[in-house]
């Protein structure tokens, strides 16, 4: 048995959307009318809410505990003395061992003389050890003149030229795309 050839569309279909889709209201509860919430009639206009915490504090947190260090008196300065120095905890950084000396005139006109006389055997470094100081002290008392900067740095650019010649073809590819990255910035 055959069946009747429908012809033409059902007329209540419908291939796409007639309205937008609307957000459905928040269900955010009013936090003035909870139920743990104890209202306080200060005057006829004025009202004090009070609202408890959602939860206890546990007994574990560092802010509340009896044990906690926070709570604890403060430390008083360091000292000498050992029975203060074991309630501190361990220092973060190893203390610098630069010496912090105090250089005489004659000592800083020797290290001016030094330097000026001959500043490619005389280093910073050199200096510094030899008087006991940092090396970021030593431009300070005894700054080179602009020509002889030039000079050390040429001499320092050679050096590294000297290097860079042995380098590999991969290190001087990665050493140019670097160049050109930074030429970018």
């Amino acid at each position: 048995m055959k069946l009747p050839l429908r012809v033409g569309l059902p007329a209540a279909v419908r291939g796409y959307a007639t309205r937008r889709p609307e957000r459905p209201p928040p269900k955010i509860k009013d936090p003035l009318l909870s139920a743990n919430a104890v209202h306080h009639q200060i005057a006829p206009n004025l009202t004090f809410i009070h609202r408890p915490p959602p939860t206890a504090p546990t007994p574990f947190s560092l802010s509340t505990a009896p044990s906690s260090p926070l709570l604890l008196p403060a430390t008083p300065v360091p000292s000498s003395d050992a029975s203060t120095s074991t309630r501190l905890p361990p220092r973060i950084q190893k203390p610098q061992n630069q010496p912090e000396t105090k250089l005489t005139d004659e000592q800083i006109e020797e290290i001016r003389r030094l330097r000026t006389a001959d500043p490619i055997v005389h280093t910073r470094q050199k200096l510094a050890k030899q008087f006991g100081c940092s090396p970021a002290y030593i431009p300070m008392v005894a700054p080179l003149r602009k020509a002889e900067t030039r000079k050390a740095l040429a001499r320092r650019d050679q050096e590294h030229e000297a290097n860079r010649s042995r380098w590999g073809e991969r290190k001087e590819m990665v050493v140019a795309i670097r160049k050109k990255r930074r030429s970018l910035w």
